[in-house]
């Protein structure tokens, strides 16, 4: 009996552990350095897992875009020109998007930046990323 209460315990501690708020991020795509061309679509994907073992999962995320890394952050419109994503698979209501697609600003260099809503200082920073903006056509 004592052994299947200490099983129940850890299952339950194990559980509860994996749920808290994730304590930092990281940003998996873009990478820094990385070239886009102005007006495509470019997903961001983060890694779910923070180096404590807790999930992303139904956790509200806001991205932001700068022109240096220091700042100063402007929203960045994510899913369906939203201010912010909360990670949750579409397809499955238990598991992490892990992802979210947006449109870079028309600037040549930027920063990104990933925050947790209730909580700014969880976050993490990518950049720089290039913009790559066409010369106009000439006729």
């Amino acid at each position: 009996m004592n052994k299947l209460f200490s099983l129940g315990l850890a299952f339950l501690a194990s559980a509860v552990i994996s749920n808290a708020q994730p304590q930092d991020l990281k940003i998996k795509s873009p990478k820094a350095n990385d070239t886009y061309r102005v007006g495509r679509t470019v997903t961001l994907a983060w890694d779910t897992l923070d180096t404590k073992g807790n999930r992303t999962w139904n956790n509200t995320f806001e991205f932001m875009w700068a022109e240096s890394e220091a700042g100063p952050w402007k929203l960045l419109a994510v899913a369906k020109n939203k201010e912010n994503f909360k990670d949750v698979d579409s397809k499955n209501a238990n598991a992490c998007a892990g992802k979210v697609v947006t449109v870079l600003p028309r600037k040549t260099q930027l920063w990104i930046k990933m925050q947790l809503a209730s909580n700014a200082a969880v976050n993490n920073v990518v950049g720089p990323v290039n913009v790559e903006i066409p010369a106009p056509a000439t006729a």
